[in-house]
């Protein structure tokens, strides 16, 4: 991948450039071929934002639940790109149990894993209790 280097007529200049897949990059500066001071440069790049068309569920709590007892399944977050969730990105996931009494919630406001494991209760289809 190539960088666009516009020159800003002050002797700096600014560079942009994108990438899809999050991991260790190695970012080389050259100048007729030659690195500058400190090229290459170690860039860590992150997943964006987890959006719920990349995103998956899955697990035996997605089909059953004993009321009373925990239930579990589990998210695999992932962005518009395919990387899976990390910390940085962030993801605020809601689940909704309905049944046929009243309407449960359980919100899942996890941060840290790229799989999301959402615990629940189900207490006679009226309440879920988060783990």
């Amino acid at each position: 991948m190539h960088g666009i280097v516009a020159e800003n007529g002050n002797g700096t200049y600014v560079v942009e450039y994108a990438v899809t897949s999050s991991g260790l990059y190695d970012l080389s500066v050259t100048l007729h071929g030659r690195h500058i001071a400190g090229s290459p440069f170690a860039v860590q790049t992150f997943p964006a934002a987890a959006r719920s068309s990349h995103s998956s569920a899955f697990g035996a709590g997605l089909a059953r639940a004993t009321a009373g007892r925990l239930a579990e399944f589990n998210i695999l977050a992932k962005d518009i790109y395919g990387n899976a969730e990390h910390a940085s990105a962030g993801g605020n996931f809601s689940v909704v149990l309905s049944g046929p009494e009243v309407p449960s919630y359980l919100t899942a406001p996890y941060r840290a894993l790229p799989r999301l494991t959402a615990p629940y209760r189900a207490l006679c289809c009226q309440a879920i209790t988060a783990k």
